[in-house]
């Protein structure tokens, strides 16, 4: 009977352990972040330091974190690597294309690790990123031509305006009100433009025979 008791202790024992074991399983992967061009190699390992037991990693990936993963299938360009002195697992990419951008998620024994973010960019063209650069310019430079021409018109405009004004604007003719006048025939002021409507101015010249 007491065997039968320290049996089944021993069995809660090791059954609590390996409980303990699998919630203080802490998976770490490296590296964290990965950003490369196409047609690249790259390596994502995956360890679960302070275990002695055997660790069985699967591999999935999701579009971002917090979404959906969906399980990593093995095949010419995709391989999965076994256990080394680094590492309990990696999975290994070849030949890299777009598609292949997302987080990598290490599960060991039930544990989820951190993730790797993977960012695969086509490689650039030069001469196409050279013929974008001269074709901005263009651009700027056009703007600014049109910039220049909508605040010269309006400018022009009100000039020629101002011109012609100025053209059609003649000076008034001299008054001669007071060409002819003698002053004993003015009393007032008013009386000048009465008197000036009949008078003639008269103008002679001397002749030096008549002195």
């Amino acid at each position: 009977m007491h065997y039968l008791v320290i049996g089944c202790t021993l069995l809660a024992l090791v059954n609590v352990s390996d409980n303990l074991a699998k919630t203080q399983l802490k998976v770490f992967q490296k590296p964290r972040f990965y950003g490369i061009t196409t047609s690249k190699n790259v390596i994502i390992s995956c360890s679960v330091p302070g275990t002695s037991t055997s660790v069985v990693v699967e591999w999935f990936k999701s579009p971002a974190y917090k979404q959906p993963m969906q399980p990593v299938s093995g095949s010419d360009r995709i391989i999965f690597v076994p256990k080394s002195r680094k590492s309990h697992a990696a999975i290994k990419i070849m030949d890299t294309v777009t598609e292949d951008s997302g987080i990598y998620i290490c599960k060991a024994n039930g544990t989820l690790g951190p993730g790797t973010e993977l960012q695969v960019h086509r490689r650039g063209n030069l001469t196409l990123a050279i013929h974008r650069s001269k074709m901005k310019d263009a651009i700027i430079f056009i703007q600014g031509f049109l910039l220049v021409i909508l605040i010269c018109v309006p400018l022009f405009h009100f000039y020629k305006l101002e011109k012609k004004e100025e053209t059609i604007y003649e000076e008034p003719e001299d008054d001669h009100t007071y060409e002819g006048l003698e002053i004993e025939h003015c009393g007032l002021y008013e009386d000048i433009p009465a008197l000036s409507q009949g008078t003639e101015a008269v103008w002679s010249m001397e002749s030096p025979d008549q002195e």
